[in-house]
């Protein structure tokens, strides 16, 4: 049998990738393992999209973004993150969902089983990206700082117009369906991790990010609750660089964001 890994990263997105570089570059073994595919978020990103910051601050691992433009997209974005696993040689397994987790601190074990229909790791073609005016139907009031709908349900939607519930009428050129998310807050009970009943927030250590159970270090949108606003690449890359120095006692001095 293979000796364990140091560490185990759920998730292969610009968080835990993060995560793995630093552990790598520590002299630890990570594996990084995700039900999707690679960065499977940006993966699922209107295929034209661009984002909103630019490139240096969505870098990890201390390797540079270069962006043909002041703003990088989705595309360069995906190449960008596939270019740091290929540098750092990370081990990934795509494709396995997390069942469950037990054992404790220093002897954890992970099961996962392969994830069913998971889809091919390509390049999808049309598509385009929402536009800084377009409107927003929410469920909640207060989501969105745009020209938004609150409080109400898509009730069905034709080819010329998405129609909300009691028959108000939206012209649209595009529709974007569940664009909103959360983390898998269930999951995260099963592991031990105590949720705060208002916002979700998870109990955990502001400095090296360990929750209340121990060696369970928790990073990236997760530490947001339902406020997944909070946390962005830009300051969930750094979350790999505090857990590490935790791990390994030695003096994080990061400037961020």
């Amino acid at each position: 049998m293979n000796p364990p890994y140091d560490i185990i990263c759920i998730g292969a997105g610009p968080t835990g990738l993060a995560c793995a570089i630093e552990a790598k570059r520590a002299g630890l073994r990570p594996l990084v393992i995700d039900k999707g595919v690679l960065c499977n978020s940006l993966y699922r990103y209107p295929v034209n999209m661009v984002f909103f910051t630019t490139p240096e601050l969505l870098e990890i691992g201390d390797l540079p973004f270069v962006s043909a433009a002041e703003k990088p997209t989705r595309v360069e974005a995906l190449k960008y993150y596939r270019k740091c696993v290929e540098h750092y040689d990370l081990e990934l397994r795509l494709g396995e969902t997390v069942t469950r987790v037990d054992g404790g601190d220093g002897s954890f074990r992970v099961h996962t089983r392969v994830t069913e229909n998971n889809p091919a790791i390509k390049t999808r073609d049309g598509g385009a990206g929402a536009a800084s005016d377009d409107p927003v139907v929410e469920r909640q009031k207060g989501v969105s700082s745009r020209e938004s709908h609150g409080d109400q349900e898509l009730s069905r939607a034709t080819k010329s117009t998405p129609l909300l519930a009691h028959e108000k009428v939206l012209p649209a050129v595009h529709v974007f369906a569940l664009t909103g998310y959360h983390p898998d807050f269930d999951f995260l009970r099963q592991l031990g991790v105590k949720l705060d009943l208002k916002t979700n927030k998870p109990a955990l250590d502001a400095q090296t990010l360990e929750s209340n159970v121990g060696g369970l270090y928790l990073a990236g949108v997760v530490i947001g609750g339902n406020h997944t606003s909070e946390i962005f690449i830009e300051n969930g890359r750094f979350h790999g660089k505090q857990i590490i120095a935790a791990l390994t006692g030695t003096t994080l001095a990061v400037a961020q964001p």
